[in-house]
């Protein structure tokens, strides 16, 4: 395991992204970036989309990191840049019992993956986004990484050349940034956690790989 780690953490909202990045962000000693707490300014107000879409592609430009959250409009370059991407898919159920009960616990708390003065709230548009997930946020995450792996299945990414992400980090909506953008690399190890069993395991694996590269 290289010390240029480049980890992409994506999921449903309350489905342990950000718990699993600072997880392996203390374990590789690698800087992790929450998405959320670049979007979000104090007082839950948003980052328009352009500055957004810069601050991520520059983070993705680093040679090693940590990025939790999903982002549709800059994900195809995030995925580009890194070197695994963690898919943690859990059910919908769990996920909601999850963020009923992370309010309930950090109410009028600002969360460490979070802006200042952005204390834990809750609404129905939320929980409804968590719910229908699966079928909408889900799905589109899960063709993307089969596209990938198809394509680099069937040998025509130039494995390992690197090539120029252009287009807005990768939108799909043919928008543009004014964001640099690096050279990337189509190796990505895909990891797909469907519990928290799965992710507990692929943790311990994670340690004891890292463990065999220092000794």
């Amino acid at each position: 395991m290289g010390a240029d780690n480049r980890i992409v953490i994506l999921g449903s909202p309350a489905s342990g992204k950000s718990t699993l990045a600072l997880q392996l962000g203390e374990l590789l000693a690698t800087d992790v970036i929450h998405l959320d707490q670049l979007f979000w300014n104090p007082g839950w107000v948003p980052t328009p989309d352009e500055e957004m879409d810069r601050m991520a592609i520059e983070a993705a430009n680093g040679e090693a990191w940590i990025i939790d959250g999903n982002y549709s409009r800059t994900i195809e370059y995030r995925l580009q840049r890194a070197t695994m991407v963690v898919y943690l898919d859990l059910n919908r159920y769990i996920c909601t019992y999850r963020a009923l009960k992370r309010w309930v616990l950090n109410r009028g708390k600002t969360r460490p993956d979070l802006a200042d003065d952005c204390p834990e709230k809750i609404d129905l548009e939320f929980l409804r986004y968590i719910f229908d997930y699966p079928k909408q946020s889900g799905r589109r995450i899960e063709r993307i990484l089969r596209e990938r792996e198809a394509r680099r299945s069937g040998g025509g990414s130039n494995e390992g050349e690197g090539e120029v992400c252009e287009g807005g980090g990768g939108s799909g909506n043919g928008e543009t940034s004014n964001a640099a953008y690096a050279r990337v690399d189509n190796n990505l190890q895909v990891h797909i956690l469907r519990s928290r069993k799965e992710i507990q395991r692929f943790v311990k694996a994670f340690e004891q790989t890292f463990e065999q590269t220092i000794y």
